[in-house]
């Protein structure tokens, strides 16, 4: 650990970390193939009892201004 943010308001957390990603990358012929989805991991299940706890709907007031931004 370089620093560890305990001191001063503007204290920042510093680290380095080493580690290896092994099958992320293959060669197909001339090519490479690099599979970043396993970088993100699995999706997430939700279990009867998360599913249940919403008290509150999900409101989204721009929703229609995002979805032109990300098309």
């Amino acid at each position: 650990m370089l620093q560890d943010s305990r001191y001063g308001d503007a204290a920042f957390l510093k680290y380095i970390e080493i580690f290896t990603l092994k099958k992320l990358l293959s060669k197909a012929d001339k090519n490479y193939i690099f599979e970043v989805g396993k970088l993100f991991g699995d999706q997430i299940k939700l279990d009867k009892n998360e599913l249940a706890g919403r008290k509150v709907d999900i409101w989204f007031p721009y929703a229609e201004r995002l979805r032109i931004l990300f098309q």
